[in-house]
């Protein structure tokens, strides 16, 4: 088979899964997995070689056995089970200490990894950086990266989408659980988590937000209100804002992006980015710490996938926007230097996607230089004059 149906396959698989999704969170009667199973087998009996590379065969194989051993008679993954069995987990530990079976030895490999998600660097510790796994779980290095330990192997999600450091006191961490890049293999979220001994135990954090892993939910960003402590979090079903030990959604759709003023700590920007277009795609402003939200259209593309967001610290009034077509291939890289009010498409000229921006979409500006920016997909690219122009820089 060409490479080139080799990538449509890819494409049609995650178009495919995007669907399903769209199903259940727009839908009452969202597929049971038996249903979703007939689905899948049909498509891939249309498939003419399902061992090639790409085709989306495998991850529907990890989801199968997965899922399937742990449906109940309706077809769907009871409500709460997996932290039920974290609860009984804990509470082993508790009674038993940490060995409750046989010592396990580990014989290798030592140099196979899955896919990395966030990495977060301690701000008063710049040694120690936590790293969170599509599927396992939250890793801590103590020497710059030298070595690494896992932190906890048993929290109720091991997909980690997002780390924030508290900035007043690094001991707080939060994560948000699930992964929300439209992948076939994708394990969902429990919503948002907190530690206070910077990872030794954990805890869902308020109400609101407590999903099961069933819901097929996932956390793509988190950031917080230095000043009053009010934490927001862009999630595969919109924008939730944490106060007073509550979660409220204050903007609805696929949030795939959420970034602070650097200075003006009441002002958030979010994007609203499903993949295969949507009228509530675009980028969005708030001034009073993401309880109300103002899209931002002058210039912007009307129709678009997922985005991706860059603000630059030395000059906020600077951002970028990475977007997606509905097809997955780059539509291009978006400007603003006015803090919004209008957009310039700086560069469309290239396709740093492939057919892939539906699931992975990157973009990020130098803290200190706006001109430095890199935009990421299939591989990265730079550019050093504000988006104008990129070259490709991994290989």
């Amino acid at each position: 088979m060409k490479m080139g149906s080799c990538i449509k396959i890819l494409f049609l698989v995650g178009f495919f899964l995007f669907l399903l999704l769209t199903v259940k969170a727009l839908a009452a009667d969202f597929p049971s997995f038996n249903e979703e199973k007939i689905l899948w087998e049909d498509h891939f009996s249309r498939v003419s070689d399902v061992t090639v590379k790409g085709s989306g065969f495998k991850p529907y194989n990890r989801w199968a056995w997965f899922y399937g051993q742990r449906i109940d008679e309706s077809g769907f993954v009871p409500q709460g089970v997996r932290w039920q069995a974290y609860l009984e987990m804990q509470r082993m530990i508790a009674e038993n200490g940490t060995q409750t079976g046989p010592v396990w030895t580990h014989l290798g490999p030592a140099n196979i990894a899955g896919r990395c998600q966030p990495i977060a660097i301690d701000p008063q510790d710049h040694n120690r950086i936590l790293l969170g796994s599509a599927s396992g779980g939250l890793w801590q290095s103590l020497n710059a990266g030298a070595s690494w330990e896992p932190v906890d192997d048993q929290l109720p999600s091991l997909a980690v989408g997002v780390i924030l450091f508290d900035e007043n006191n690094p001991n707080v961490v939060y994560i948000g659980t699930g992964e929300g890049n439209n992948s076939a293999d994708a394990v969902f979220g429990v919503g948002v988590m907190i530690s206070h001994d910077g990872g030794l135990s954990w805890e869902i954090l308020g109400s609101g937000l407590d999903w099961s892993i069933g819901d097929g939910k996932a956390v793509n960003a988190l950031s917080m209100n230095s000043a009053d402590g009010v934490l927001l979090a862009a999630t595969t079903a919109g924008i939730y804002r944490f106060e007073n030990d509550v979660w409220s959604q204050t903007l609805v759709g696929k949030a795939t992006a959420l970034v602070r003023h650097p200075s003006s700590t009441n002002i958030f920007y979010c994007a609203l980015g499903y993949p295969f277009g949507n009228a509530a795609n675009g980028v969005y402003k708030s001034i009073d710490s993401g309880q109300t939200w103002v899209e931002l259209v002058n210039g912007f593309p009307v129709t678009h996938g997922r985005v991706g967001l860059a603000i630059c610290e030395s000059v906020p009034q600077i951002l970028y926007a990475g977007v997606s077509k509905t097809d997955g291939t780059t539509l291009g890289i978006c400007k603003t230097t006015d803090g919004g009010d209008s957009w310039n498409l700086v560069y469309n000229s290239g396709n740093h996607y492939g057919l892939q921006g539906f699931y992975n979409l990157v973009i990020a500006v130098d803290p200190a230089n706006p001109n430095l920016v890199y935009s990421g997909g299939i591989d990265v690219w730079r550019s050093l004059n504000g988006g104008i122009s990129f070259s490709q820089v991994s290989r």
